[in-house]
């Protein structure tokens, strides 16, 4: 049973280093994209983030290989994920700001997981 096996996936690592790339890109070199800055993040977190959940339930569960997130169950985790960062913390610190687009961001990220990353 070969649990990892969505590390070796080409999407996974492409977000990764697009994510990284960004951030070296925006902080290290002081270069910022309005646009790219503002939802390139939000879209590649959830292929990230729930390729990662997604290894951590096969491993940490006797479920393996046959567990996948349910849509349902993908939904859920995206709209927290976006309840948290769109409104959550906005409301406690003026470093995140409320955007709309960044919900769409956030879900074209999670159909991405769902249909490449979610097997």
């Amino acid at each position: 049973m070969n649990i990892a096996r969505n590390f070796r996936h080409p999407l996974f690592w492409g977000s990764c280093v697009l994510f990284l790339t960004h951030q070296l890109i925006q902080k290290g070199l002081d270069i910022h994209i309005p646009f790219i800055h503002s939802y390139l993040d939000d879209l590649l977190v959830m292929p990230i983030i729930l390729t990662l959940i997604l290894v951590e339930r096969r491993r940490l569960y006797s479920w393996g290989e046959k567990f996948v997130f349910s849509f349902p169950e993908t939904i859920g985790l995206v709209l927290a994920f976006s309840l948290i960062f769109e409104l959550l913390f906005p409301y406690f610190s003026t470093k995140f700001t409320f955007d709309w687009w960044d919900f769409l961001a956030y879900s074209i990220g999670g159909v991405i997981f769902y249909r490449y990353l979610n097997y």
